[in-house]
Protein backbone atom coordinates (compact mmCIF):
# COMPACT_ATOMS: atom_id res chain seq x y z
CA UNK A 1 0.00 0.00 0.00
CA UNK A 2 2.78 2.45 0.85
CA UNK A 3 4.47 1.91 -2.51
CA UNK A 4 1.19 2.73 -4.27
CA UNK A 5 0.86 5.84 -2.11
CA UNK A 6 4.34 7.00 -3.14
CA UNK A 7 3.47 6.39 -6.80
CA UNK A 8 0.38 8.55 -6.40
CA UNK A 9 2.36 11.33 -4.70
CA UNK A 10 4.83 11.28 -7.57
CA UNK A 11 1.97 11.99 -9.98
CA UNK A 12 1.46 15.32 -8.21
CA UNK A 13 5.01 16.44 -8.96
CA UNK A 14 4.13 17.06 -12.60
CA UNK A 15 1.41 18.70 -14.66
CA UNK A 16 -1.54 16.36 -14.48
CA UNK A 17 -4.63 15.71 -16.56
CA UNK A 18 -7.03 12.77 -16.63
CA UNK A 19 -9.20 11.59 -19.47
CA UNK A 20 -11.63 9.08 -17.96
CA UNK A 21 -13.29 8.74 -14.59
CA UNK A 22 -11.55 5.41 -14.16
CA UNK A 23 -8.21 7.25 -14.40
CA UNK A 24 -9.30 9.59 -11.62
CA UNK A 25 -10.48 6.69 -9.47
CA UNK A 26 -7.10 5.03 -9.90
CA UNK A 27 -5.41 8.22 -8.70
CA UNK A 28 -7.80 8.43 -5.71
CA UNK A 29 -6.95 4.84 -4.83
CA UNK A 30 -3.23 5.59 -4.88
CA UNK A 31 -3.26 8.77 -2.78
CA UNK A 32 -6.19 8.11 -0.43
CA UNK A 33 -7.44 4.51 -0.41
CA UNK A 34 -3.93 3.26 0.34
CA UNK A 35 -3.89 5.47 3.43
CA UNK A 36 -7.20 3.97 4.55
CA UNK A 37 -5.93 0.43 3.98
CA UNK A 38 -2.95 1.18 6.21
CA UNK A 39 -5.04 2.88 8.90
CA UNK A 40 -7.57 0.08 9.30
CA UNK A 41 -4.69 -2.22 10.26
CA UNK A 42 -4.05 0.21 13.12
CA UNK A 43 -7.72 0.80 13.95
CA UNK A 44 -8.48 -2.91 13.98
CA UNK A 45 -11.25 -4.91 12.29
CA UNK A 46 -12.39 -8.53 11.99
CA UNK A 47 -14.58 -8.49 8.87
CA UNK A 48 -12.45 -8.67 5.68
CA UNK A 49 -15.09 -6.51 3.93
CA UNK A 50 -13.55 -3.59 5.82
CA UNK A 51 -10.79 -3.48 3.22
CA UNK A 52 -13.27 -3.00 0.38
CA UNK A 53 -15.07 -0.22 2.26
CA UNK A 54 -11.72 1.43 3.13
CA UNK A 55 -10.96 1.66 -0.58
CA UNK A 56 -14.33 3.35 -1.15
CA UNK A 57 -13.73 5.70 1.76
CA UNK A 58 -10.49 6.92 0.22
CA UNK A 59 -12.14 7.51 -3.15
CA UNK A 60 -15.06 9.37 -1.54
CA UNK A 61 -12.79 11.70 0.41
CA UNK A 62 -10.43 12.37 -2.47
CA UNK A 63 -13.24 13.14 -4.92
CA UNK A 64 -14.36 15.85 -2.49
CA UNK A 65 -10.76 17.09 -2.24
CA UNK A 66 -10.71 17.53 -6.02
CA UNK A 67 -13.58 20.02 -5.71
CA UNK A 68 -12.15 21.73 -2.64
CA UNK A 69 -8.70 22.27 -4.17
CA UNK A 70 -9.68 22.86 -7.80
CA UNK A 71 -8.46 26.48 -7.89
CA UNK A 72 -5.09 25.71 -6.32
CA UNK A 73 -4.59 22.71 -8.59
CA UNK A 74 -5.39 24.76 -11.69
CA UNK A 75 -2.73 27.29 -10.69
CA UNK A 76 -0.25 24.41 -10.72
CA UNK A 77 -1.49 23.02 -14.04
CA UNK A 78 -3.05 19.99 -12.38
CA UNK A 79 -6.53 19.14 -13.66
CA UNK A 80 -8.09 16.13 -11.96
CA UNK A 81 -11.60 16.37 -13.41
CA UNK A 82 -11.63 13.97 -16.39
CA UNK A 83 -11.89 15.60 -19.82
CA UNK A 84 -14.22 12.85 -21.05
CA UNK A 85 -16.72 13.64 -18.29
CA UNK A 86 -16.53 17.39 -18.95
CA UNK A 87 -17.05 16.83 -22.68
CA UNK A 88 -20.42 15.20 -21.98
CA UNK A 89 -21.60 18.67 -20.94
CA UNK A 90 -19.77 20.66 -23.60
CA UNK A 91 -16.96 21.77 -21.27
CA UNK A 92 -13.21 21.60 -21.84
CA UNK A 93 -10.52 21.48 -19.16
CA UNK A 94 -9.31 24.93 -20.23
CA UNK A 95 -12.81 26.31 -19.52
CA UNK A 96 -12.23 25.59 -15.83
CA UNK A 97 -9.97 28.63 -15.58
CA UNK A 98 -12.92 30.94 -16.20
CA UNK A 99 -14.80 31.64 -12.92
CA UNK A 100 -17.86 32.65 -14.97
CA UNK A 101 -18.27 29.00 -15.96
CA UNK A 102 -19.72 28.35 -12.50
CA UNK A 103 -22.89 30.25 -13.42
CA UNK A 104 -23.67 28.25 -16.55
CA UNK A 105 -26.20 25.44 -16.84
CA UNK A 106 -23.61 23.16 -18.42
CA UNK A 107 -21.35 23.40 -15.36
CA UNK A 108 -24.21 23.03 -12.90
CA UNK A 109 -25.39 19.92 -14.74
CA UNK A 110 -21.86 18.55 -14.72
CA UNK A 111 -21.57 19.16 -10.99
CA UNK A 112 -24.77 17.22 -10.33
CA UNK A 113 -23.28 14.39 -12.39
CA UNK A 114 -19.98 14.56 -10.48
CA UNK A 115 -21.68 14.72 -7.09
CA UNK A 116 -23.73 11.65 -8.02
CA UNK A 117 -20.42 9.82 -8.42
CA UNK A 118 -19.34 11.02 -4.98
CA UNK A 119 -22.60 9.89 -3.38
CA UNK A 120 -22.20 6.42 -4.87
CA UNK A 121 -18.75 6.02 -3.31
CA UNK A 122 -19.89 7.65 -0.07
CA UNK A 123 -22.69 5.12 0.38
CA UNK A 124 -20.22 2.25 0.28
CA UNK A 125 -17.60 4.16 2.29
CA UNK A 126 -19.89 4.60 5.29
CA UNK A 127 -20.10 0.82 5.53
CA UNK A 128 -16.58 0.90 6.94
CA UNK A 129 -17.47 2.58 10.24
CA UNK A 130 -19.39 -0.28 11.92
CA UNK A 131 -16.70 -2.76 10.84
CA UNK A 132 -13.93 -0.97 12.72
CA UNK A 133 -13.14 -1.77 16.34
CA UNK A 134 -15.50 0.32 18.45
CA UNK A 135 -12.83 2.46 20.11
CA UNK A 136 -11.35 3.39 16.71
CA UNK A 137 -14.48 4.80 15.06
CA UNK A 138 -14.32 8.36 16.41
CA UNK A 139 -11.71 9.83 14.06
CA UNK A 140 -13.07 8.39 10.79
CA UNK A 141 -16.64 9.28 11.78
CA UNK A 142 -15.62 12.89 12.47
CA UNK A 143 -13.82 13.03 9.13
CA UNK A 144 -16.89 11.72 7.31
CA UNK A 145 -19.07 14.35 8.95
CA UNK A 146 -16.65 17.11 7.91
CA UNK A 147 -16.50 15.93 4.31
CA UNK A 148 -20.27 15.53 4.19
CA UNK A 149 -20.54 19.16 5.25
CA UNK A 150 -18.11 20.27 2.53
CA UNK A 151 -20.12 18.34 -0.05
CA UNK A 152 -23.35 19.90 1.23
CA UNK A 153 -21.75 23.32 0.84
CA UNK A 154 -20.96 22.55 -2.81
CA UNK A 155 -24.61 21.61 -3.34
CA UNK A 156 -25.81 24.74 -1.52
CA UNK A 157 -23.67 26.85 -3.87
CA UNK A 158 -25.28 25.15 -6.86
CA UNK A 159 -21.90 23.71 -7.81
CA UNK A 160 -19.88 26.91 -7.70
CA UNK A 161 -16.39 25.77 -6.71
CA UNK A 162 -14.68 27.94 -9.32
CA UNK A 163 -15.29 31.55 -8.26
CA UNK A 164 -14.23 30.91 -4.64
CA UNK A 165 -12.67 28.04 -2.71
CA UNK A 166 -14.96 25.35 -1.40
CA UNK A 167 -14.63 25.64 2.34
CA UNK A 168 -16.69 26.03 5.51
CA UNK A 169 -16.81 29.23 7.53
CA UNK A 170 -15.89 29.15 11.23
CA UNK A 171 -19.51 28.96 12.40
CA UNK A 172 -20.27 26.03 10.10
CA UNK A 173 -17.12 24.18 11.24
CA UNK A 174 -18.15 24.55 14.87
CA UNK A 175 -21.68 23.45 14.02
CA UNK A 176 -20.36 20.29 12.35
CA UNK A 177 -18.01 19.55 15.25
CA UNK A 178 -20.67 19.93 17.94
CA UNK A 179 -23.34 18.02 16.01
CA UNK A 180 -20.87 15.17 15.57
CA UNK A 181 -19.79 15.15 19.20
CA UNK A 182 -23.41 15.15 20.38
CA UNK A 183 -24.42 12.37 18.00
CA UNK A 184 -25.59 9.21 19.82
CA UNK A 185 -23.27 7.22 17.56
CA UNK A 186 -20.21 9.09 18.78
CA UNK A 187 -18.80 7.18 21.75
CA UNK A 188 -16.25 8.92 23.93
CA UNK A 189 -15.02 8.94 27.50
CA UNK A 190 -14.06 12.46 28.58
CA UNK A 191 -14.68 15.99 27.30
CA UNK A 192 -11.91 18.40 28.34
CA UNK A 193 -12.68 22.11 28.29
CA UNK A 194 -9.73 24.47 28.67
CA UNK A 195 -10.78 27.60 30.50
CA UNK A 196 -8.64 30.17 32.31
CA UNK A 197 -7.90 31.44 35.80
CA UNK A 198 -9.25 34.69 34.43
CA UNK A 199 -12.59 33.40 35.67
CA UNK A 200 -11.51 34.85 39.03
CA UNK A 201 -11.01 38.26 37.47
CA UNK A 202 -8.04 40.45 36.63
CA UNK A 203 -7.41 41.30 40.26
CA UNK A 204 -4.14 41.54 42.14
CA UNK A 205 -4.41 39.45 45.24
CA UNK A 206 -2.45 37.03 47.42
CA UNK A 207 -5.55 34.87 47.76
CA UNK A 208 -5.27 31.24 46.66
CA UNK A 209 -8.34 30.46 44.55
CA UNK A 210 -9.96 27.07 44.01
CA UNK A 211 -12.96 25.73 42.08
CA UNK A 212 -15.28 26.54 44.98
CA UNK A 213 -14.70 30.29 44.57
CA UNK A 214 -17.28 32.34 42.67
CA UNK A 215 -16.42 33.75 39.21
CA UNK A 216 -15.54 37.44 39.18
CA UNK A 217 -18.03 39.82 37.60
CA UNK A 218 -15.83 41.43 34.98
CA UNK A 219 -15.27 40.83 31.27
CA UNK A 220 -12.77 37.99 31.66
CA UNK A 221 -14.71 36.35 34.46
CA UNK A 222 -17.98 36.42 32.49
CA UNK A 223 -16.23 35.21 29.33
CA UNK A 224 -14.78 32.17 31.10
CA UNK A 225 -18.07 31.52 32.89
CA UNK A 226 -20.01 31.46 29.61
CA UNK A 227 -17.41 29.18 28.01
CA UNK A 228 -17.62 26.68 30.86
CA UNK A 229 -21.43 26.79 30.85
CA UNK A 230 -21.47 25.99 27.13
CA UNK A 231 -19.90 22.58 27.72
CA UNK A 232 -22.34 21.51 30.42
CA UNK A 233 -24.52 19.89 27.73
CA UNK A 234 -21.86 17.19 27.34
CA UNK A 235 -22.35 15.99 30.91
CA UNK A 236 -25.27 13.83 29.74
CA UNK A 237 -23.04 11.76 27.47
CA UNK A 238 -19.59 11.83 29.06
CA UNK A 239 -17.40 12.94 31.93
CA UNK A 240 -16.59 16.65 31.64
CA UNK A 241 -13.33 18.08 32.95
CA UNK A 242 -12.94 21.85 33.14
CA UNK A 243 -9.33 22.96 33.33
CA UNK A 244 -8.55 26.50 34.50
CA UNK A 245 -5.10 27.40 33.26
CA UNK A 246 -3.07 30.51 33.79
CA UNK A 247 0.34 32.01 33.24
CA UNK A 248 2.33 32.91 36.37
CA UNK A 249 3.73 36.42 36.01
CA UNK A 250 6.34 37.25 38.66
CA UNK A 251 9.56 39.20 38.29
CA UNK A 252 11.57 36.31 39.71
CA UNK A 253 9.58 33.25 38.70
CA UNK A 254 7.10 31.96 36.15
CA UNK A 255 6.84 33.20 32.58
CA UNK A 256 7.63 36.89 33.03
CA UNK A 257 11.46 36.63 33.01
CA UNK A 258 11.36 34.53 29.85
CA UNK A 259 8.99 36.95 28.14
CA UNK A 260 11.20 39.88 29.16
CA UNK A 261 14.25 38.22 27.56
CA UNK A 262 12.41 38.04 24.26
CA UNK A 263 11.66 41.75 24.15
Amino acid sequence: HLRELINGMEDDLFETTYERFEDLRRYCYRVASTVGLCLIEIYGYSDPNARRHAVEMGIFLQLVNVLRDIQEDLSRNRVYIPSEELAKFGITQSDLRDPALAGTKSWQNFMRHYIDHIHAHRKSALGLLPLLDKDARRSPRLMCMAYNAILSEAIRRNGDVLSRRLTLNFYRKMQVAFSTLLSPNFDWWTFIAASAVGIYGAQISEKVFNEEDEPFEDFMGNCCKQWESSVNKFETISRVVKLRLGVILDKNHGALPRIANMV
